[in-house]
């Protein structure tokens, strides 16, 4: 996790979210071809932290509910970096409060 834009992590249900939906999409982004990847509970733009800023506007998870995720090649270097955001439904069943 390359930018947790969460507040104080000890015990935090955001950094936990988040550290749930890399244990299990993290694999599938390392290995995508596409710009774009889309989950039921979030959605990741590759190397586009403005257009996931703008969903995590409309998703209204900007606050606690966004992530970036370094993608890494089989070497173990870093080529690039997935922006991800929470969606509503994500965010409300991992108990990621959503903005006002």
């Amino acid at each position: 996790m390359a930018d947790a834009t969460q507040g104080d992590d000890a015990v935090d249900p955001t950094k936990r979210a988040v550290e749930q939906w890399i244990q299990i999409y993290g694999r599938i982004l390392n290995r995508l071809t596409e710009l774009y990847f889309e989950s039921e509970d979030a959605c990741a733009y590759w190397s586009d932290e403005a257009e996931r800023d703008e969903r995590a506007r409309v998703e209204r998870t900007s606050t606690r509910g966004r992530f970036s995720w370094d993608n890494t090649n089989a070497a173990g270097y870093v080529n690039g970096t997935w922006f991800c955001c929470f969606k509503q439904t994500g965010a409300v069943r991992r108990g990621v409060p959503l903005d006002k």
